[in-house]
């Protein structure tokens, strides 16, 4: 990851699905940790998680909308 991700601000959301086979575990968590965003893990989800994990993607989703100012 470049410096440009040092500048982001504001509230984020890492998605991190389980089964993506493009996932980089180490990847995610030094993105999170970086920018501050919080994770949510759908450890069940593919690489299409928004169809893998509909129920547990939109309660993670208005959950994290939910807590912004």
């Amino acid at each position: 990851m470049g410096t440009e991700v040092d500048a982001i601000e504001g509230p984020g959301l890492v998605i991190e699905s389980g089964r993506d086979p493009y996932r980089n575990v180490e990847r995610a968590g030094r993105l999170a940790a970086r920018t501050g965003a919080r994770v949510l893990e759908l450890p069940e989800a593919g690489h299409w998680w928004m169809l893998d994990a509909t129920d547990e993607a939109a309660a993670g989703l208005t959950s994290f909308w939910a807590g912004l100012d």
